[in-house]
């Protein structure tokens, strides 16, 4: 908003049911009374996902959806395989790829070593279906979690735990000369 900064639009009835779990020390996340459930979660940002794809019509669609798309459907083969689009992909890059897959019901993944970081779709026979994914930051990085079963010690200069209690230290015994 201009002149004003950053503002927040809270959504009345999802805000009320997020102060209640917080008072409760109830998990925030999973809860969908604060946060709805995505028909296509996503484990990665698509935005961060390059994907070449031999169809232009579903090259269009993840485009839409954020992935970072190059279209390939010029040189794609005129007789297609049969099945559903098959995603091939490095090792190393399964929740990228989950992710495209999520875009892309039915879908098949193949690892291939040796294979550089852009993802390749070439679609089959099979119709495609392109669904919408959702990337929630909070949903992919972690469970929930209580302040009750989190432990930040050194956070802030905090323990985790309250120390225990110093114990007094026992009495220095006066030293006794050596028989002779």
């Amino acid at each position: 908003m201009p002149g004003v900064g950053s503002t927040l639009l809270w959504h009345e009835a999802r805000s009320r049911a997020l102060w209640a779990a917080l008072a409760a020390d109830r998990p925030i996340t999973g809860d969908t009374r604060i946060q709805p459930a995505y028909a296509a979660p996503a484990r990665t940002n698509p935005a961060g996902i390059r994907v070449r794809v031999d169809d232009a019509a579903v090259a269009a669609a993840l485009r839409a959806d954020a992935f970072v798309v190059t279209d390939t459907s010029a040189a794609a083969p005129a007789a297609r395989p049969a099945g559903p689009p098959v995603i091939r992909y490095a090792p190393g890059r399964e929740d990228d790829a989950a992710t495209v897959a999520a875009a892309l019901p039915g879908a098949r993944l193949r690892a291939v070593p040796g294979h550089g970081t852009t993802l390749d779709v070439a679609v089959g026979r099979d119709p495609v279906t392109v669904r919408h994914v959702t990337y929630d930051r909070n949903v992919a990085e972690g469970a929930p979690v209580t302040g009750d079963t989190l432990g930040c010690a050194g956070t802030v200069g905090l323990p985790a735990k309250p120390a225990a209690p110093a114990k007094p230290a026992a009495p220095a015994e006066a030293a006794q000369p050596a028989a002779g």
